[in-house]
């Protein structure tokens, strides 16, 4: 079953500006996130379990994301190193 991918704009803007060779593996996480969500993340714990976050792993980067279940929706929140993302 796939799921749509929706981005926030401060997503696509932090896309655009990731170097050239992590853009490609990026993108190749994005489609997996379509595919099976629960597979390729993990849940999040402390404040970001109540909004049902899950992060995934790409190298130093990180990948903020919603799973709208009912909607068969995946909503990627933030993209960034790992030092900041999980910054509120």
């Amino acid at each position: 079953m796939t799921y749509e991918v929706r981005f926030s704009k401060r997503v696509k803007l932090a896309i655009d500006r990731i170097q050239a060779s992590e853009k490609g593996t990026v993108k190749e996480r994005i489609d997996e996130l379509a595919q099976r969500p629960r597979a390729v993340g993990k849940p999040l714990l402390g404040p970001f379990r109540e909004r049902n976050v899950w992060s995934s792993r790409v190298g130093d980067l990180r990948i903020l994301y919603s799973i709208l279940e009912h909607e068969k929706i995946v909503l990627v929140i933030r993209l960034d190193h790992r030092r900041r993302v999980y910054r509120i």
